[in-house]
């Protein structure tokens, strides 16, 4: 199957679902073609494909699960300031809790679930299409907010082969 992704990415469970039924359709014979940009979702779909053709004007993104625009490994990291921070100087109390308090209850561990959602699917996805893939080296690129910055960042062709994605340039064919 040749797939033309063009998305601003989606959710992870869809995501699940359609790279299991064409892995399954097609016995893993899939490629990637990417027009202009395959975020996100789409990336993680790009990624389960045995081939990713991309050309100049291609873009990928980070990985790194969101909740409500919100990015999970932001707030993991914040919390984790948090605790930091109030060990050291338990004056600090007072502010982390009126930051912490804006958070659901729940909202924490829905965010640790979905970043290791994230990496499960792409680690068993990555390693079905290659299982001498340099993982860590991608999930650097893909799945680290604190270097991407931003969930909606562009990954240039370049980006993606650097970090040892299996791209074949569209403009050599």
């Amino acid at each position: 199957l040749d797939l033309i992704l063009h998305t601003p990415g989606g959710d992870i469970a869809a995501t699940e679902s359609i790279v299991t039924y064409l892995k399954k359709m097609f016995n893993g014979d899939v490629r990637a073609f990417i027009p202009q940009i395959s975020m996100s979702a789409g990336t993680m779909i790009a990624m389960s494909c045995k081939e990713i053709i991309m050309g100049e004007q291609s873009s990928l993104g980070p990985i790194d699960p969101q909740m409500g625009g919100i990015a999970c490994q932001a707030v993991v990291d914040e919390f984790r300031r948090a605790v930091d921070e109030v060990s050291k100087n338990p004056a600090a109390l007072g502010l982390w809790q009126t930051i912490i308090s804006k958070y659901h209850p729940t909202f924490l561990t829905a965010c640790e679930n979905a970043i290791a959602w994230s990496v499960e699917l792409a680690e068993q996805w990555l390693n079905e299409v290659n299982s001498e893939i340099d993982f860590d080296k991608i999930m650097g690129v893909f799945l680290n907010h604190n270097k991407s910055y931003s969930h909606s960042r562009h990954l240039s062709k370049q980006d993606c082969k650097d970090a040892g994605l299996n791209v074949i340039d569209l403009e050599e064919n």
